[in-house]
């Protein structure tokens, strides 16, 4: 993985986890609210897939690891839309840092 990859792809999971965090405490003041529980699942499930892919692009299957920073970005968007004010920032970042990474790992392959 490229020095640049590697660092977009770990701001991505610095993001998914710091917000991880924040959806937690939200939680912990709107009980029962299936919109915080929902988006604090689908950013969770973003961090397996950015850890395969990082470790597909480490063994050079690009192509792959392109695949998975995918996944990442659909997740956490959807949430955005279900969410906006609390999490726009959030996830607007996560997605750059995502797509970022993803780039960044396309020119790995090509090169």
């Amino acid at each position: 993985m490229s020095g640049l990859a590697k660092v977009a792809h770990n701001l991505a999971v610095a993001n998914a986890t710091a917000t991880i965090a924040k959806l937690e405490a939200l939680k912990k003041t709107k009980k029962d609210d299936a919109v915080v529980e929902t988006c604090l699942i689908l950013y969770k499930g973003v961090l397996t897939p950015l850890r395969f892919a990082a470790e597909f692009a480490a063994s050079k299957h690009y192509s792959v690891a392109v695949d998975l920073y995918g996944v990442s970005i659909d997740g956490p968007a959807r949430c955005e839309d279900l969410m906006s004010d609390e999490l726009t920032v959030d996830g607007d970042n996560l997605f750059k840092l995502t797509l970022m990474a993803s780039e960044f790992t396309k020119t790995l392959a090509s090169s």
